[in-house]
């Protein structure tokens, strides 16, 4: 389903209609969005395309292409194009090392000819990753929902950080936690993420923001690390946020020349630790 979503985004473009809402991908996948995990998320094929980056969110629920675009990195001259029309590719097919859906890797000989109108971006990883922001600083961007509107559900469930899973729930716990709220009935729900006293409305569509509290707030099962040769190892049925799939993959490809396989990236020590503070989040050597 992840081609034929593309290719629809391919087509869209291309009819001067570039611009997908999330209730329209909903129809053309025919499913629901119940789960995190990737063997029963049916909308899988949108947070692929995402992940690659190879469309981008462009308004409030609202998806297109990524702009045609190469990334550079200069010590490996590796590049990465995203997007690339196919005149383009076929012009420098002898530089070709791989490609994969919307996405090809080069090698690059010529920086000045890979240029040609095309949007060229050399890869620095302290600019790219500065700007991240771990969870307790992302809420005050959130929107607040008061405590009566909180209280208002017909049934809860909480999400069990130890557990990963949905678990039928009372009433709000302390601290901090994850929450599907059901208003009217069994089918209809809300995310709502509490922190302190504090609570804050998440969207069905955001799963951004859902991703991000469940990978701030997992043991170290989601991320783990093997020394003795730099790669980093993600689970293989968890929807992580799209930025932090993102980096890690320009990483793997920049350094590597080829695509990751299983979950697996090549990413420097110092370079993976530096993502961790970042995020304050939590891992596991080995």
């Amino acid at each position: 389903m992840t081609e034929v979503l593309y290719y629809t985004f391919i087509f869209q473009n291309q009819t001067g209609n570039p611009v997908l809402s999330y209730n329209t991908i909903k129809r053309i996948l025919s499913v629901n969005l119940t789960d995190f995990a990737e063997d029963k998320n049916k909308m899988d094929a949108l947070y692929n395309l995402l992940n690659y980056g190879l469309i981008d969110s462009v308004g409030e629920n609202k998806y297109s292409l990524t702009a045609s675009t190469l990334f550079i990195n200069p010590v490996t001259n590796i590049g990465l194009g995203v997007n690339l029309p196919d005149t383009y590719i076929l012009k420098h097919k002898e530089n070709l090392l791989s490609e994969r859906l919307g996405l090809t890797i080069f090698k690059l000989d010529n920086l000045v000819l890979f240029s040609e109108g095309i949007e060229m971006h050399q890869f620095n990883f302290n600019l790219y990753t500065n700007r991240f922001t771990d969870l307790k600083k992302m809420t005050s961007y959130w929107e607040n929902m008061s405590e009566d509107q909180a209280h208002n559900f017909r049934s809860l469930e909480e999400y069990d950080f130890i557990k990963n899973q949905w678990c039928k729930s009372n009433t709000y716990s302390d601290g901090y936690s994850l929450y599907k709220i059901y208003p009217f009935n069994d089918n209809y729900y809300k995310y709502i993420f509490k922190w302190g006293i504090k609570y804050y409305k998440i969207n069905l569509e955001e799963q951004e923001k859902v991703r991000m509290i469940i990978l701030s707030n997992s043991n170290k099962v989601y991320l783990k690390y093997v020394e003795n040769n730099g790669e980093l190892i993600l689970d293989p049925y968890f929807n992580y946020p799209n930025f932090f799939f993102k980096t890690v993959l320009l990483i793997h490809i920049l350094n590597t020349g080829k695509f990751p396989e299983k979950r697996k990236f090549k990413i420097h020590k110092k370079q993976f630790v530096h993502i961790i503070k970042r995020l304050k989040l939590n891992y596991e050597l080995v």
